[in-house]
């Protein structure tokens, strides 16, 4: 029995410790971010003085000592390390070397991350075109100077005047020969012409090879890492200097020209969808895993704390690469599918929407999820769950109703409460502060169980796929639609009201409304008068609670369908005055004891509840003494009807979410088979066509 108290002293002990050394991390890093973003900061400030003799020479220091000679030659030594020690995993070795050989891979990873981290941080804090030009080109071009992947620390040597410029007219002649070979040989130096971009010319094909780094960003998009690949993909795609057509040099964005407008980081964005959200038929739903793929019933103390950091782990980088797809597939459709401002071809685009392969793996992981879901509701209530994830992402600002007025050319009504979900606040940009995130630390270790932390994951996903699935059937209609104007049938997407670009501002539907338990009106306040026809009303009086017995005569209880009202009766029978007002859907519990009638309704969990400031609702609890006992009872069987009703419409409505999410997968799987099947016989003609004229 000792021995247990101890083990369990120990294990608390190590919780805690493990805890604090996680927050410890949290604030160092917290703490070199703020760092490094004022020392970045102090380099745009620099650039910006315009002074071109200085901010070319600044900018290939910069290149040379820091993104080339640093960052990228820390970050392409520590992929051969990996490569390498993943290569000899099948080896034998003694413990000795095995155990040098985990310190060197884990310090390999860490290089990788912090470069990943540090490029993050440059293209987000720094606007100076010619500079970030010239970083996206050596990060994102497909080739790399086969010089620059040494190991040798001081790959440049010391340089004099005479060739101070060793990296930017290298990194020139990378992007114009590209140029040339698709243009016919126009020069696009990415610093914007000079002496300094004239020395690279005549640099020998062989003198490149496959960029490392950039197949190292793909595969983590596609797999491990893929929070910070995101948010690195992420600040690229947000900043100004790089546009479409410098994208499109650097490989990152499809070619008009080309046959298929395909990007290879929007597939390795829908693989990593397709990955992690493959159907496992013979799988029992239980809980999410390392693996969403796969489900295990086991709800150990060590597994489900593992299975807890999987999942949040797991619904940040679904969020963060959906997410990401949306803004690329906007970038691409821009930049290929308009000119000049205006739509080209609308039924080329209408094939690229219904065979891209991020569309559909989309549109697959919101089937997944919501079937898991709907199988694990079939056991448990999920409507806690609902209403907490409905409430963190369905907010009502003056900013969303601004938007919603102003782009839904209908009237605003003061007593309507919108709603509304900003896609944009989940782009990974937003988290590059986040020593959270970036650390992919978690809270202290909770009481739920294994079953509620993958419920808690797939209903968060569900909700955030829903909304970006949505987003793109909106613009498809308005893309695809004769006018191009706005359906009359789909009203609750708002943005810039613009063909060409997303509408980002989701008005939370009836359906979402009703399941999240939110207020479509707003509640009276207190002392406003209410109308009584119509309305179920009982006689009381409020409790005091140092003498039982009735005070306040002339309080009657107003029992709606959403929410309770405690009123003072006026002369004419029709009318009361509101003395507090408390949802239903706020309500947890009641009880009858003989006369009284206690509410259990948390005061801090009711943000809309009004009457605590008269002493009506005391430590969230409502106590109201009826005339007699039955009439106690029989108010609160009506109370319970009422909630009852309230819970089973939000079961059904979760019911009917998850099943028209179900349906919206499968709709894309049979457009996409049906696409496939008239290509198929098309081909089938004109082979035929071709043996006939033969």
């Amino acid at each position: 029995m000792m021995t247990s108290i101890h083990l369990d002293k120990a294990s608390k002990h190590n919780e805690e410790a493990k805890a604090e050394a996680t927050q410890r991390h949290v604030d160092l890093a917290s703490s070199q971010f703020s760092e490094l973003q004022y020392w970045l900061g102090f380099l745009d400030d620099l650039l910006s003085c315009e002074i071109r003799v200085w901010n070319v020479r600044l900018v290939e220091w910069i290149m040379r000592e820091v993104v080339v000679g640093t960052i990228l030659l820390h970050w392409n030594r520590a992929l051969r390390i990996v490569g390498m020690m993943t290569a000899a995993d099948g080896s034998s070795g003694t413990s000795n070397a095995t155990k040098k050989d985990s310190l060197e891979h884990c310090k390999a990873k860490a290089e990788i991350r912090v470069s990943i981290v540090f490029l993050t941080q440059l293209f987000a804090m720094v606007s100076y075109r010619p500079l970030i030009r010239l970083v996206g080109a050596a990060v994102l071009h497909p080739k790399y100077p086969i010089a620059w992947c040494g190991d040798d620390n001081n790959l440049f040597g010391s340089s004099g005047s005479k060739d101070f410029f060793q990296v930017t007219p290298i990194i020139n002649a990378i992007v114009s020969n590209k140029e040339r070979d698709s243009e016919g040989g126009d020069n696009a130096a990415a610093s914007g012409g000079g002496e300094e971009a004239d020395a690279g010319a005549g640099v020998k094909d062989d003198a490149f090879v496959p960029s490392l780094h950039r197949a190292s960003l793909l595969e983590m998009l596609s797999g491990d890492e893929t929070i910070i690949a995101s948010m690195l993909l992420g600040t690229i795609l947000e900043n100004d200097a790089l546009d479409d057509n410098a994208l499109e040099k650097l490989g990152v964005l499809p070619s008009p020209n080309d046959d298929e407008q395909v990007s290879p980081f929007e597939d390795a964005l829908a693989k990593f969808l397709t990955t992690n959200t493959e159907e496992d038929p013979e799988a029992e739903p239980r809980q999410l895993t390392t693996s969403p793929r796969n489900y295990k019933r086991s709800t150990s103390g060590a597994e489900a704390e593992g299975n807890r950091k999987t999942n949040e782990t797991l619904s940040v980088a679904v969020e963060f690469v959906s997410s990401l797809g949306l803004m690329l597939m906007e970038r691409i459709i821009f930049h290929t599918w308009t000119e000049g401002g205006e739509c080209l071809e609308v039924v080329p685009f209408d094939h690229y929407y219904k065979s891209s392969k991020f569309v559909q793996a989309l549109t697959s992981s919101l089937a997944y999820f919501a079937s898991f879901v709907k199988r694990l509701a079939e056991d448990d209530s999920l409507e806690e769950y609902f209403q907490a994830e409905f409430n963190l992402r369905y907010v009502s600002t003056e900013a969303n109703n601004d938007i919603i007025q102003s782009g839904g050319n209908r009237p605003y009504h003061e007593n309507n409460i919108k709603l509304a979900c900003c896609i944009q606040n989940y782009h990974p940009s937003n988290f590059i502060d986040d020593a959270n995130v970036l650390l992919q630390s978690s809270r202290p270790p909770s009481t739920e169980t294994a079953e509620d932390k993958a419920a808690k994951c797939a209903v968060r996903l569900t909700l955030h796929l829903r909304s970006l699935v949505g987003c793109i059937e909106e613009f498809y209609s308005r893309f695809t639609s004769p006018t191009g104007h706005r359906p009359i049938t789909n009203k609750r997407w708002y943005g810039e009201a613009e063909v060409l670009s997303f509408c980002t501002i989701e008005e939370a539907d009836e359906l979402l409304l009703s399941i999240g338990g939110a207020q479509t009106t707003r509640v009276p306040d207190v002392g406003t008068d209410i109308d009584l026809r119509g309305r179920k009303s009982f006689p009381c009086s409020l409790q005091n609670n140092h003498k039982r017995r009735r005070a306040d005569i002339g309080i009657i209880l107003v029992v709606d369908p959403s929410e309770i009202f405690i009123a003072r009766c006026k002369k004419d029978i029709n009318r009361c005055t509101i003395l507090a007002a408390v949802p239903l859907s706020t309500i947890i519990a009641s009880a009858a004891a003989g006369e009284i009638l206690h509410v259990v309704c948390p005061m801090a969990e009711v943000p809309t509840a009004t009457g605590a400031e008269n002493g009506i609702l005391k430590d969230g609890r409502l106590s109201l003494c009826f005339s007699s006992v039955t009439m106690s009872i029989s108010v609160k069987e009506h109370l319970d009807k009422y909630c009852a009703a309230l819970e089973n419409r939000a079961a059904l409505d979760i019911d009917e979410l998850l099943e028209k999410c179900m349906e919206v997968g499968n709709k894309i799987l049979n457009a996409k088979s049906q696409s496939s099947s008239r290509r198929r016989i098309v081909r089938e003609e004109e082979t035929w066509a071709d043996f006939q004229q033969a």
